[in-house]
């Protein structure tokens, strides 16, 4: 699970920011691009947490948790289409 939330909620952040953006008018290649950067430091800053708080920290668990979240957008994708 710690695995999965670390990847989704800085993705959820980053696309909440390029919505708020795209109201207010065009977001711009910048708003991504400092968005992805931020969300990729956030993922290692969460993972990085996380070990250091759980010693017995189940790698196989976190790792199958981080495939299921970054799978889940593309079910998402290809059902809504």
């Amino acid at each position: 699970m710690i695995g999965g939330l670390a990847y989704a909620f800085p993705t959820s952040v980053l696309i909440a920011v390029i919505v708020m953006r795209k109201r207010r008018g065009n977001p711009g290649a910048y708003t991504v691009l400092v968005g992805e950067f931020v969300r990729i430091l956030a993922f290692a800053a969460v993972i990085g947490i996380a070990v250091g708080v759980y010693e017995d920290l189940h790698w196989p668990a976190v790792l199958i948790g981080i495939v299921a979240a970054v799978s889940s957008y593309f079910v998402i994708l290809f059902k809504k289409y």
